[in-house]
């Protein structure tokens, strides 16, 4: 597996092209999901903008829990204990996303930007808040796969 600060990269030039939340999260971990790039850009196309632009369940949050299914073992499994199983992990990842940013909820996500801009010399955030959610996923998501 690529370092994080690889996978960080890969996110931020995904998300600085104009991929969505979703795939800018899910995409730099398609080698781990055993499916090329373009495929998981495919995939997560529909989810960002708070799922079909709905601003509900955060991109970042589903693009998570993409990347949770394709990676285990127990994702084809139709056992009550492995659907758990995979359920828990996913319901660990969002709890360590919900613990940074306090919700899910896209709507709710953008308001708090509006309201509370990001301070920062890079100019990619005051155009793009967003990205540090981004990069909250990402980082959460290859510390659970490094820990696998």
């Amino acid at each position: 597996m690529e370092s994080k600060q690889e996978k960080l990269k890969r996110a931020r030039e995904l998300f600085r092209s104009k991929y969505n939340c979703a795939q800018s999260t899910a995409a730099p971990f398609a080698e781990e999901c055993g499916v090329s790039e373009e495929q998981m850009l495919k995939v997560a196309a529909a989810f960002g903008g708070g799922v079909a632009g709905l601003k509900e369940t955060c991109g970042v949050v589903t693009g998570m829990t993409m990347v949770v299914g394709m990676t285990e073992e127990k994702a084809l499994s139709t056992t009550s204990e492995d659907k758990a199983a995979i359920k828990a992990t996913g319901q660990q990842l969002i709890k360590q996303f919900t613990d940074q940013h306090d919700t899910t909820n896209c709507g709710k996500l953008l308001d708090y930007f509006e309201k509370n801009p990001i301070e920062s010399d890079d100019p990619v955030y005051a155009d793009s808040p967003c990205t540090k959610l981004v990069e909250a996923g990402v980082e959460i998501l290859y510390d659970y796969l490094s820990d696998k």
